[in-house]
């Protein structure tokens, strides 16, 4: 339905990207996503999930998720024992009211955070009444499809007639 928001696990669909973190009787995710409490292997439950929507949402509104590190178990460690990097100090047009939805969803202590994700999108309702200029006014699906060029001796080099050519005659 249009008005349904669909969550899936990018992490795991990007095994190949080198960023995908896995052991013997360790929890599977992407290190980037991964909540203190999955990190440390401790019970996970769906507030784990409100986590890393949280830092989706933190690198949606900053333009990067808030740890990075050399290893993926370094990056782990982050979330476990790091302070979160303040959203407005990476970004200061950030609304307080955003910002303080982002730190409870990113709470290191699950009780700390949103119980249950309709409270998360109440919060995020409530931004978007007080800031509308930050909610989505359209929402679309996008697909992009790349062919793979392998092994070609040469590729073609597009001249600035063939881009003009291959652009929409109208704009809008």
């Amino acid at each position: 339905k249009p008005d349904w928001a669909l969550l899936t696990d990018f992490g795991l669909a990007t095994i190949v990207g080198g960023s995908f973190l896995t052991q013997s009787g360790m929890t599977v995710g992407t290190p980037a996503y991964m909540s203190p409490e999955q990190g440390s292997g401790e019970r996970v439950d769906h507030r784990t999930d409100i986590y890393a929507m949280g830092i989706m949402l933190y690198e949606m509104v900053v333009g990067e998720v808030p740890y990075t590190a050399e290893t993926p178990m370094a990056v782990v460690v982050k979330h476990i024992v790091d302070p979160l990097p303040i959203p407005r100090e990476k970004n200061p047009d950030v609304p307080e009211e955003l910002q303080r939805v982002i730190l409870k969803s990113l709470a290191k202590n699950p009780d700390d955070r949103y119980q249950r994700a309709a409270e998360f999108t109440n919060a995020l309702k409530g931004v978007a009444t007080t800031h509308p200029d930050w909610s989505a006014t359209e929402i679309r699906t996008v697909t992009a499809v790349r062919t793979p060029q392998v092994d070609q001796p040469e590729t073609k080099r597009f001249e600035e007639d063939d881009l003009l050519a291959a652009q929409p005659e109208d704009p809008t």
